[in-house]
């Protein structure tokens, strides 16, 4: 594990105004199993702390193309960016640690997910918590779900961040399966595609998903072109514009879910779809 640096003590490895660029983890990994972190793998009980540095076509066959921070491990990332990563899971980074992970004022850009998120993966534990403020999703692909971002397991708040021209199975820009508690807000989600559901986010989590204040436009989806959500909690949108998105079914917004979504002081607009519900479908109860 670990391409490029691997940190499985219990120290801080600090790493500023560097490159790490083309490595590679692609043979056995500990247990047998595919190799972590192209670029940094921290599997330890030590946190990794990433600032001004740029982490490009780092390769592994597991989790983490350019980061991979797991087990008891933290991270937190600073004005940094991540281009060219690629990975099964986590073509920029990919975190599961204790510790949780911090990404601010940073880029993700073409990155490649042979599976889930391709910018970023993060399937923390209910102390692995992710913060994202001023972050960039840009031109990630995924061949699975979340194009720019896939939220798995654990909490996280994401909070002025932009999510752009990403494409994946379901949720082109976003895709929610946790359990945790996620708040998203004043955030965008332009042009991003998928060929299944949701085209900006898509959202199939068991936990609570609150929305505030973003931008959601320009986005393609065979269901939910701008959102799709279809899961066993509820989601609450409100002070939003959902305009311009194009699907089959629910150009705007589909919903599907066991419990009752709420939209509110939101403009849903210029929406289209070429089978029904252009600017809302609603196939479960929904609050506007």
């Amino acid at each position: 594990d670990g391409g490029g640096i691997a940190n499985t003590g219990s120290g801080t490895v600090d790493v500023a105004s560097s490159t790490i660029s083309g490595n590679r983890a692609d043979g056995d990994g500990a247990g047998g199993g595919d190799s972590n972190g192209g670029g940094i793998s921290n599997v330890g009980e030590g946190t990794v702390s990433v600032s001004s540095s740029t982490f490009s076509n780092n390769l592994t066959t597991g989790a983490g193309g350019g980061i991979q921070n797991s087990l008891k491990g933290g991270l937190s990332v600073t004005g940094s960016g991540f281009s060219g990563n690629s990975a099964l899971d986590g073509g920029g980074i990919y975190t599961s640690g204790d510790q949780g992970a911090t990404v601010r004022d940073s880029t993700f850009s073409a990155n490649n997910a042979s599976r889930n998120g391709a910018g970023l993966n993060s399937n923390g534990t209910t102390g692995g918590a992710l913060t994202l403020v001023r972050v960039e999703f840009g031109a990630n692909e995924a061949a699975g779900d979340g194009g720019g971002l896939i939220l798995e397991g654990g909490a996280a708040t994401i909070t002025d961040s932009d999510f752009g021209t990403n494409s994946a199975l379901s949720g082109g820009g976003l895709a929610n399966h946790s359990g945790g508690v996620v708040t998203l807000a004043d955030s965008t989600f332009t042009e991003n595609t998928a060929q299944d559901q949701g085209g900006g986010i898509e959202n199939s989590a068991d936990g609570t998903f609150t929305v505030t204040r973003i931008l959601v436009s320009g986005n393609q989806a065979t269901q939910g072109g701008g959102i799709d959500s279809h899961s066993d909690a509820a989601v609450t949108l409100t002070r939003s514009e959902i305009s311009g998105n194009q699907a089959e079914r629910g150009g705007g917004i589909a919903s599907n879910m066991d419990a009752s979504d709420v939209v509110e002081n939101t403009t849903i607009s210029g929406n289209t779809a070429s089978v029904e519900g252009g600017g809302v479908l609603v196939l479960a109860p929904v609050t506007l």
